[in-house]
């Protein structure tokens, strides 16, 4: 599996996972809320904020696929986070980047690009 492929695989994961929280707080959990990043190099990939007894309890959530190990930057926060920081470890197989492999092999990127194009 080539590099392009493998992030690929782990941004699709990452994403797999951000849609089953968000999901989880429409749906199942109304105390339950999910925030994207706020910048693209944060040391995680997204934030969860759990409303309980009053308080409001801030996780932050890194995805890894397969068996990718944490950067320097992920060790660091996790150090200075070690309650708040929540390492979830994912297969790298994964239907939902199959699937959309699926559609992404049905337009090339500028068929995409006119796709999307406001």
């Amino acid at each position: 599996m080539g590099i392009i492929e493998n992030k690929k695989r782990g941004l699709d994961i990452e994403q797999r996972e951000y849609i089953k929280h968000y999901l989880r707080g429409i749906f199942v959990d109304s105390d339950y809320k999910v925030e994207p990043h706020q910048r693209h190099n944060d040391p995680y990939d997204f934030i969860v904020k759990i409303k309980k007894n009053g308080r409001i309890y801030t996780k932050y959530i890194e995805i890894k696929s397969g068996n990718a190990e944490l950067s320097k930057r992920e060790k660091e926060f996790q150090a200075k986070h070690p309650r708040s920081y929540i390492i979830k470890q994912c297969s790298a197989n994964s239907d939902y980047h199959n699937f959309k492999e699926e559609i992404r092999s049905l337009f090339s990127a500028r068929d995409w690009y006119e796709f999307l194009k406001p």
